[in-house]
């Protein structure tokens, strides 16, 4: 056989060649190098949402893919995936997509949006992706871990885009609670530099309850923060227990300056207001003294 393989191979990968097809059985933390002569496409490498599949949580599969073949393109490349039980595509998308031609050493990824079950109880799923082009069709199985060690998932952290200095912050995290268990008194923790710089109750939340809790806290000085946040909350033995959330990077601008007075304008004195209503109302009276001793006149005249 003239076409040369060459295989990098990390924590033992299955590996099966064939004359048209190779059928490849990878883990997530494997990576796989076949190097033909010929148009040979093959996965490359891949990245899931959370490094994992969290049941009952979204998640984005991206699988890079790569013509090893060192002379001719690969042409009418499709890239197809056969789901595990357990998920299925996100409403309005499918598992499969056109890629079209691949050059030589050319790569392409391709992204494919998930829901998950909550009811996943495997520790691992299995994708299918088949690859196949007008040269050769390549089967690659990925085994991605399932399930999650931590009690509460991650949905949305919101931060105003403004922050200043000396000016109190509130940012807003939305969680879900995982697993079957209710998890009690829980607090929503900031800090900096291992510093509580802010805290929120949360209180008791329902297991598959997704809830949003906003917290506040400031910064005295313009600079970058990296703010760390925790959950802080009582075990199902009673006992008080931290889990980790994540960072986020946050800009704080210099503090605002209050507005000072346009020039000319002194704000410690009132300005004059306008004399033309003063004017008329003294002419006013003036024209109703002088009918009034008129009349007065006229009277004395009678008489």
């Amino acid at each position: 056989m003239k076409n040369s393989i060459i295989k990098k191979v990390l924590l033992g990968v299955l590996l099966i060649v064939t004359m048209c097809t190779n059928t490849v059985v990878a883990f997530a933390d494997e990576e796989i190098l076949i190097v033909p002569e010929i148009p040979n496409v093959l996965v490359e490498s891949y990245e899931i949402s959370h490094n994992r599949i969290i049941p009952g949580d979204s998640f984005t599969l991206t699988v890079r893919v790569k013509n090893y073949g060192t002379e001719e393109i690969a042409k009418g490349v499709i890239v197809n995936i056969d789901n595990p039980k357990g998920v299925a595509p996100a409403n309005g998308t499918v598992s499969q997509t056109f890629l079209g031609n691949l050059a030589p050493q050319e790569s392409k990824e391709v992204s494919f949006e998930y829901d998950s079950w909550a009811s996943i109880t495997s520790e691992t799923l299995d994708f299918s992706i088949t690859i196949s082009s007008t040269s050769n069709v390549n089967e690659v199985t990925l085994r991605v871990p399932a399930g999650t060690e931590s009690l509460f998932s991650i949905m949305d952290v919101n931060i105003a885009s403004e922050i200043y200095a000396q000016d109190i912050t509130t940012a807003s995290l939305s969680f879900r609670v995982l697993g079957e268990e209710n998890v009690g008194n829980i607090e929503l923790r900031a800090e900096y530099n291992g510093t509580t710089i802010g805290s929120s109750q949360v209180g008791s939340v329902t297991a598959g309850m997704t809830k949003t809790q906003s917290i506040s806290f400031s910064f005295g000085t313009a600079g970058e923060y990296v703010v760390d946040f925790y959950f802080d909350y009582v075990s199902e033995d009673g006992g008080r227990e931290t889990e980790f959330i994540g960072s986020k990077k946050i800009y704080v601008e210099t503090a605002k300056l209050p507005e000072l007075p346009q020039q000319g304008e002194n704000p410690s004195i009132e300005q004059p207001e306008n004399n033309d209503n003063t004017t008329i109302l003294i002419l006013g009276g003036l024209l109703i003294l002088a009918i009034f001793g008129v009349a007065v006149a006229i009277m004395k005249k009678k008489r």
